[in-house]
């Protein structure tokens, strides 16, 4: 990738977190910074339902205050369960028709009321054989998006561009994984409400989809069944099972038997997802089953996901960390040591953006 040398700044406002990565574009992207933090385990929240713009516009203003670089105009992204990805096939017309089209296509498909979203595209592929070409389409609520700008415009943050947050991560894949001919590779982003298949191999489009299963899902279940805090269950939730090697979980009230439970019936969901996509997409294309399945985003560091998908799904498992690509320039700084860059994929993605 050939960029000009200027810094460029993604911010990924999620439904727990914030998170921010500046990389200057170089020849080979650098690193400059990256933050991270968490609305309740910071301590700035106690509850999810207690987040308000209000929060989310003075942690921007305390995580933007720590940042060496002048931090004004931002790619950002949109994270909410509702905003979507479709892939429509549509017949070979102009661009200035494409979006009336889109109007009416999407108006049939999607259950919000059209006048009531957002959507963009972008054309993936023309066949002139067939008369055809398919369209992307990123759907977003008005409202969120709305909600989105007041925030921005109350941080003195200008939008370069609003992103759905799948979309983001797709060009973090994209620019950063190095893909073999032939291959197909599945990688799914787990987020905090939903979780992002993509699909991709070469020679054909991409497969984009989203479902509202994340690491909150666990979460809420612990939170129900002990009758604490978001919180504290969070916490439940870490202690457990997040790449945790400490020995204290023996004293958690959660008992193994439930944990099992909750940890089988998320993973076990997820591996459907997974195996539909994967059938979906060899027949829809004539290309072989998955060579490799990757996983990154905060709701993947589950101790056991990776075995367990990879066991059900006969497939290698692997976490991907955008932060160890050798297309990247990264040189962890002191403020950023033990960082854990799966939890940066939306975020660079979106700094990555031309």
């Amino acid at each position: 990738m050939l960029f000009k040398e200027q810094l460029s700044i993604g911010l990924d406002i999620g439904n727990n977190s914030i998170k921010i990565a500046g990389i200057r574009k170089l020849k080979r992207p650098k690193i400059e910074f990256l933050r991270h933090i968490d609305f309740v385990l910071s301590g700035k929240v106690k509850r999810l339902e207690d987040l308000t713009d209000t929060v989310i516009v003075q942690t921007l203003r305390d995580i933007i205050k720590e940042i060496p670089f002048p931090v004004r105009r931002v790619h950002s992204t949109l994270s909410t369960a509702e905003s979507e990805v479709r892939t429509v096939d549509m017949p070979l017309i102009s661009n200035d028709e494409i979006k009336p089209a889109l109007h009416w296509n999407l108006s049939s498909v999607i259950v919000t009321p059209i006048e009531d979203v957002e959507y963009d595209y972008f054309v993936l592929s023309q066949d002139k054989n067939t008369n055809t070409m398919k369209v992307m389409v990123g759907i977003a609520s008005r409202k969120n998006l709305a909600k989105q700008l007041d925030i921005l415009q109350r941080t003195k943050l200008k939008p370069l561009s609003i992103d759905i947050d799948s979309l983001a991560v797709y060009n973090a894949f994209i620019s950063l994984h190095p893909f073999k001919d032939n291959q197909t590779v599945i990688l799914i982003n787990i987020g905090a409400e939903k979780s992002t298949i993509i699909l991709r191999q070469p020679d054909h489009d991409p497969l984009i989809i989203s479902h509202p299963i994340g690491g909150n899902t666990i979460t809420h279940q612990i939170e129900a069944h002990l009758h604490i805090s978001y919180k504290d269950a969070e916490e439940q939730k870490i202690n457990r099972s997040i790449l945790n090697t400490s020995n204290s979980m023996d004293l958690l009230p959660l008992s193994e038997g439930k944990w099992q439970e909750y940890f089988f019936q998320f993973a076990g969901g997820l591996n459907e997802i997974i195996s539909q996509a994967n059938i979906y997409y060899q027949v829809l294309n004539g290309v072989d089953s998955a060579e490799k399945i990757l996983l990154t985003g905060g709701g993947s560091c589950l101790s056991g996901l990776d075995l367990f998908l990879a066991q059900k799904s006969r497939i290698p498992v692997m976490h991907w960390n955008p932060l160890e690509s050798k297309q990247l320039n990264y040189q962890s700084k002191s403020s950023e040591s033990g960082i854990n860059g799966i939890l940066f994929s939306t975020a660079i993605g979106l700094a990555l953006r031309e």
